[in-house]
């Protein structure tokens, strides 16, 4: 009785892999690194707010802090959005489903047998 061990990947696909998760980093770092403009853009509108609601009682700075405040909700928006990406969760839900129909079908087998 012999144990079977796996066979070793070629260099091929280790470099196919390397390759793969390369690309994943750079998209990650591409998605950092927007998410920290995007929170820099966010910080410089918060401040001009700030300035600006002393003088309220203008209609024109009553009507540029509705522009900021609008401008802040779609960066928040958008740094949300940015944050989770199907790609992240596709895996895991494929997971999800594969081995809940399994626990299904298994449950319904037992069931069906009692």
């Amino acid at each position: 009785m012999t144990a079977e061990t796996p066979e070793a990947p070629s260099w091929t696909q280790l470099l196919d892999r390397t390759s793969e998760l390369m690309a994943q980093l750079t998209a990650v770092q591409e998605r950092l690194e927007h998410l920290r403009t995007c929170e820099e853009t966010r910080g410089h509108l918060q401040d001009e707010r700030e300035r600006l609601q002393a003088y309220q009682h203008r209609r024109e700075t009553q009507t540029r802090l509705q522009e900021i405040q609008g401008q802040i909700e779609a960066l928040d928006v958008e740094m949300e959005s940015r944050l989770f990406a199907w790609s992240s969760f596709r895996q895991p839900f494929w997971a999800m489903v594969r081995f809940g129909g399994l626990g299904f079908l298994l449950g319904w087998w037992l069931q069906s047998g009692a």
